[in-house]
């Protein structure tokens, strides 16, 4: 039967069954795309905050290492038992701890108090965030630097769950500590990944 001879019924009915699947795989693409950019979005929107608290983590961490160096000089300035740096503030400051005069307690317990607030909040939520992102740790995001970035991701994550574990035994009931590091000269953990602001900025660019 040639093209001609289809009754135009039939015509009608394929034309409008082609325009159908057409306006379905329109939508469907549209909807992937939508899809696409929502995902996007809100990965860019989860980076932007994992940069945010890694500048706040560095400013607190900076702003406390100088309060301890300052400490550390006024206890050299008094000659007062082994000040040498290279085994530590916290082994300086622990040991001195009971001979310290009223200014030298106060500096100590700003640090201490730096400790236990700004810097166990600003843990705390990169701990949440690092939960909250299982997609990221495992690489599952179309961006070049996608490897980097989860492996960065990951060894943060390793690092807060020692320093949080490190945190409830070494600072809660013991006046006489106030820092908490992990890749100090006490090796009681790993340090903070190097070159993740880096690499994370470079992934917030690309989804831009």
């Amino acid at each position: 039967m040639s093209i001609e001879n289809f009754p135009d019924w039939f015509g009608r009915y394929a034309l409008a069954t082609l325009a159908a699947v057409g306006g379905f795989l329109g939508k469907t693409i549209v909807d992937l795309v939508r899809s696409a950019r929502g995902k996007k979005q809100h990965y860019h929107a989860e980076l932007v905050q994992l940069q945010n608290l890694l500048n706040e983590s560095w400013e607190i961490f900076a702003t406390q290492n100088r309060l301890a160096q300052r400490l550390l000089g006024r206890l050299r300035n008094r000659n007062l038992g082994d000040t040498d740096g290279m085994i530590g503030y916290e082994k300086i400051f622990s040991k001195a701890f009971d001979s310290f005069t009223e200014e030298e307690k106060d500096l100590h317990e700003v640090i201490r108090g730096i400790t236990k607030t700004s810097m166990f909040r600003v843990n705390q939520q990169m701990k949440e965030w690092c939960k909250r992102n299982n997609a990221l740790k495992a690489g599952r995001l179309s961006i070049s630097n996608i490897d980097d970035v989860s492996t960065k991701i990951k060894q943060m994550e390793h690092h807060l769950d020692l320093w949080l574990s490190k945190y409830h035994v070494w600072i809660e009931g013991h006046e006489n500590h106030a820092l908490v590091y992990m890749d100090d000269e006490h090796k009681h953990g790993i340090g903070f990944p190097k070159g993740i602001n880096e690499i994370i900025d470079l992934a917030i660019e690309e989804l831009e």
